[in-house]
Parts: C-alpha cells; sequence; structure tokens
C-alpha cells in the first residue's frame, strides 16, 4: 500500500509529466507556419508551361534554371514557353534529363538568382498528412488547394504515387505537392476522371536521380526520341498509370530503331540487322528490350570449347573495346552493347548495330584465326598497325633488348632529357617512355605508377585495369583519372617487365578527349617489341 506521501509524489510527478508534454506541444505548435505563410513562401516556385498542346505546370528546383514538371506536359512539344510566379518568360528550353515511366522530365531554361522549392523526403510521407498542391488548373497561375495524403499506391509498374485529396485539374499536372511545412515532396502526374478528388504525384525522390545543372538536348530532340504521345498518359488519365506502357515502349523503340536507315527484320519481340561481314558471310545482330535497356547482341561462335590463347584473346579484345563487350554465354560468344531506352534516337541505333556487327566480325575470324596451328595473339586489327608504321621513327630501350616504333609524322619528341616524352601533332595529347634495366614485377608496377600519379594529384585513382598481350609480351594496363592544374586528365599507362629491364610507355590527355586520342595511345604501344 501506499504512503499518503507517496501518493502525492505521484501527483506531483504525473502533474509535471503533463505540464512539460504540454509545454512541448504548444512550443512546437507555434514553430509550425501558417498555411498563408507556406503558401508565400512556395509561390515564387511555381511556373506555368505552355506549348502547342495545352498548359502545365511546373517546379523550380535549382537557383540556376532547372525545372521539373510531369514529362506529359512536354511531351510531344517541340517547343514550350515558361512564366515564372513574377511574370517572367522564358523561351529558350532545353532537356536535361527525363523518365518516362515514372513521368517526369528537367528542363533548362537561361536564368539565375530564382528560388527553388526545398525538397522534402518523399519515404517518409504518411497517410493522412496535410498537403498542398501549386500549380496552374486550368490556366490560372499559382492557384493553391489542400488536403490530405490519402494512400501510396503501388502502380504495379515499378514504383509507387502518392494519392491525395488536394484537388487538381488539367493544367495542374507537373505542379508540386508540398507538406505542410512547404517541402517539396512530389509532383502532381494524374487523377481519376471518374472520382472527386482523387489525384495522384510522383514522389519526389524519383525524381532526385535526374537533376543536373546541363542540358542535354532540345524538346524537338526529346519528341524525336519518344515518338508519338501513347494513349491515356495525360493528367486526365482515367487509369492509375504514369508513363507508356511496356506494349507502347515496343513500338516506341521499334520506331526509333527504324529511324536508323538500316534494314530491320522483325524476329517475333526482337529486331535484327544482318550485315556482310570481312571474316564471316554474314553477321547477325539482333535488338531486344530488357526493362529499360535495350540490347544489342550477335552470335561470334567459331569454335567451342575455347583454348587458352582464345580465351585470353577475348578478355583481351573485350577490354579494349570502349561500348561493345564480349563473352561466354551458355556455350556462345556473345558481342554485345547496351543503350538506355530513354537515350536511344536513330543514330545511336546505327552505331550500335554497326559497332556490334564490326567485333562480331573481328572476333569470328580472329578465333578462327587462333585456331590453326602456330597461331599467336595479336590484340591490334591492320588497320591500327598500318597506322603506326606510316612514317615510321624508332628508338632503342635498355641498351637494345626492345625496341618502340611510332609515327614520325603524329609524334615529336620535345623534351631532351632521358624520359624521352613526345607531344602529338595537335598539341593536344602526350606520351612519355621510361626505361630501367631494373627487373620490376608486373605487380608491384601498380602501386608505383598510382604512387607516380598522386605524386601531381594526391586524389588521383585508377580507373581501368587489365593485362594485354603486345606482340607476345605481357604488359599490364592501367587508366588513371588525375586533375593537373584544374584540368581532369586521364593517364593511359602500358607497363612491361622482364630479364632486360622495365618500360612504361604512359599517353597522357585531357579527359574529355581521351576516346579521341586512345587509338593513337594504342597505336604508339603496338610498336613496343622485345628481343
Amino acid at each position: 500500500m501506499q504512503t499518503r506521501a507517496a501518493r502525492r509524489q505521484f501527483v506531483r510527478t504525473v502533474v509535471a509529466t503533463v505540464f512539460i508534454a504540454t509545454t512541448f506541444s504548444i512550443a512546437n505548435a507555434r514553430q509550425l507556419p501558417s498555411t498563408s505563410a507556406v503558401a508565400k513562401a512556395i509561390a515564387p516556385t511555381a511556373v506555368t508551361i505552355r506549348t502547342a498542346n495545352g498548359t502545365g505546370s511546373g517546379v523550380v528546383v535549382a537557383n540556376t534554371g532547372t525545372i521539373l514538371t510531369s514529362l506529359h506536359v512536354v511531351r510531344g512539344s517541340t517547343a514550350a514557353s515558361i512564366t515564372m510566379a513574377n511574370g517572367d518568360v522564358y523561351d529558350d528550353v532545353q532537356v536535361i534529363d527525363f523518365d518516362v515511366r515514372r513521368d517526369l522530365v528537367v528542363l533548362k531554361i537561361k536564368a539565375f538568382g530564382l528560388i527553388p522549392a526545398r525538397f522534402g523526403n518523399s519515404d517518409d510521407v504518411a497517410v493522412g498528412t496535410p498537403v498542398l498542391v501549386l500549380g496552374s488548373p486550368r490556366g490560372l497561375d499559382n492557384t493553391l488547394s489542400d488536403g490530405l495524403v490519402s494512400a501510396i499506391r503501388d502502380t504495379g509498374d515499378g514504383f509507387h504515387l502518392i494519392q491525395t485529396t488536394a484537388p487538381a485539374s488539367p493544367g495542374s499536372s507537373g505542379g508540386g505537392l508540398f507538406s505542410s511545412t512547404g517541402e517539396l515532396i512530389g509532383i502532381v502526374t494524374s487523377k481519376l476522371t471518374t472520382a472527386e478528388n482523387v489525384n495522384f504525384a510522383t514522389p519526389i525522390n524519383y525524381a532526385r536521380g535526374l537533376l543536373s545543372d546541363r542540358p542535354s538536348f532540345s524538346l524537338a530532340d526529346l519528341d524525336k526520341r519518344l515518338g508519338p504521345l501513347a494513349p491515356q498518359t495525360s493528367s486526365t488519365s482515367p487509369a492509375l498509370t504514369a508513363g507508356a506502357s511496356d506494349s507502347d515502349e515496343h513500338s516506341r523503340v521499334g520506331a526509333i530503331l527504324v529511324q536508323s536507315g538500316l534494314h530491320i527484320d522483325a524476329v517475333g519481340d526482337n529486331w535484327r540487322v544482318t550485315f556482310k561481314g570481312n571474316n564471316a558471310d554474314s553477321v547477325p545482330v539482333t535488338a531486344w528490350l530488357h526493362n529499360d535497356v535495350i540490347v544489342f547482341g550477335s552470335d561470334a561462335v567459331a569454335s567451342l570449347p575455347l583454348t587458352n590463347d582464345e580465351l585470353t584473346s577475348l578478355l583481351i579484345r573485350s577490354f579494349s573495346e570502349d561500348l561493345v563487350k564480349i563473352g561466354v554465354v551458355d556455350k556462345s560468344v556473345i558481342v554485345s552493347a547496351e543503350a538506355e531506352a530513354r537515350t536511344l534516337d536513330g543514330v545511336l541505333a546505327k552505331r550500335l548495330f554497326n559497332d556490334v556487327a564490326v567485333v562480331a566480325d573481328d572476333v569470328f575470324g580472329e578465333l578462327t584465326r587462333l585456331s590453326s596451328p602456330g597461331a599467336r595473339i595479336d590484340i591490334y586489327p591492320p588497320l591500327v598497325i598500318e597506322r603506326h608504321l606510316a612514317n615510321a621513327a624508332s628508338m632503342t630501350l635498355n641498351g637494345d633488348a626492345s625496341r618502340l616504333q611510332y609515327s614520325g609524322k603524329e609524334w615529336h619528341k620535345y623534351s631532351a632529357d632521358d624520359l624521352r616524352q613526345f607531344r602529338n601533332t595537335s598539341g593536344e595529347a602526350f606520351f612519355r617512355v621510361i626505361a630501367e634495366r631494373s627487373e620490376v614485377p608486373l605487380e608491384s608496377m601498380e602501386q608505383i605508377a598510382i604512387d607516380n600519379a598522386r605524386n601531381v594529384d594526391p586524389g588521383a585513382k585508377i580507373t581501368k585495369r587489365g593485362r594485354q598481350l603486345v606482340n607476345g609480351q605481357p604488359s599490364l594496363v592501367l587508366e588513371i583519372s588525375a586533375t593537373i592544374s584544374g584540368i581532369p586528365f586521364v593517364l593511359y599507362g602500358h607497363y612491361f617487365s622482364g630479364p632486360s629491364g622495365t618500360v612504361q610507355i604512359v599517353g597522357w590527355t585531357a579527359q574529355n578527349l581521351f576516346d579521341e586520342y586512345k587509338a593513337m595511345f594504342d597505336a604508339v604501344v603496338a610498336g613496343f617489341t622485345t628481343k
């Protein structure tokens, strides 16, 4: 039994606890902004988007002119105008990125000093949460409505939507769904016309990966990539869907592939182009849609099972290719390349069809050659060798143990020291040869190479590594990214080691020029021979 003193203490404790809890709740309530204050804060983030097809809404998400909206607001249009909350109008509208499945697009206008929306975390949005919708329903700019989150819906198409009771009408699409504290938590995308105030927004977290400040292409280019607007993707769609269906996407990709100008045959749900090769009589390349990726592939089987030399050749060739990859799947040698379906256009499709065909034909020829007696692996195609030998100059290394031939027309020595440094005639690419009589294991050369790079840039890092045989001599191959005087560079090194010593052949150029000069660096390395 409690004593009277104990009961009094218990009551005092309960009263104190209630008082503290009440005070805490009142303090928090005082910190919450009023709806009018939130409306005033978010008003500058709203924009109205007008196209030849109608009116929609958008949200400023960066002060440098980045606008987020629903894809269907601008889909099918080659031009648009964007009206800011203060009445300013911008007609030069570019596209940064888009997501067909989730009905999102990020636009860019030439503006600065804008007031962007504050992002919330849409993963934390709960049913019953008060929300605000800000947009331009029926073209009425900067219209605010309020409601609740009534559900979080799984679309069955790989993403969720926020269902809300906040009213929305045609023209609201692309507008912001805001929390009661003014944080952007979604983009209004669709509604049910058969019910009252059953509207949907794409959670803002889906848009985060699309954000950038650098435009990629025009609205006209977007229109070409997407093709005709699929039915029922507008803001008045009676279905709980966003973006194109699988059949719509398949049709869209097929239409884009036709734009490549190649003779394309339909094979079931796939598309096929057949080339005549230099090594194989027929080189078929098949394209198919896999989720959000379009895959281009070709069988290049010469003989299976593969010998060690053939496997080594495939690994080397796969390493040296930029876009095309080579692998062994189900007892077949597969040459393939991939592209995101949303970025595909006719030009890229033609390039990938052709690139896969060329590499598949080369692989067929290489495996056929290696199956003959006495064959040796050579990673460099004849074109590179011929280019390298044109106007050849040469140097001997480590006494007369090894030799390097290079194009005297393309490369000129400009350093008189023992490092043997060369500059391309363009002045944009360089290579250096370092030869030492000490034999250093290739396993140790990687650490030496990255240490040397970090003497120039402490943040230098290896981005690609591999092994190659060059004229029968094994080499370590490294690509290293480094920043020198504020400029991103790629260091492309081949490292050789043997009883006669070590040789390093290191090329470098600005990162944005590396793809252009990689073949020239490879041509230099192709001229390395040892006795």
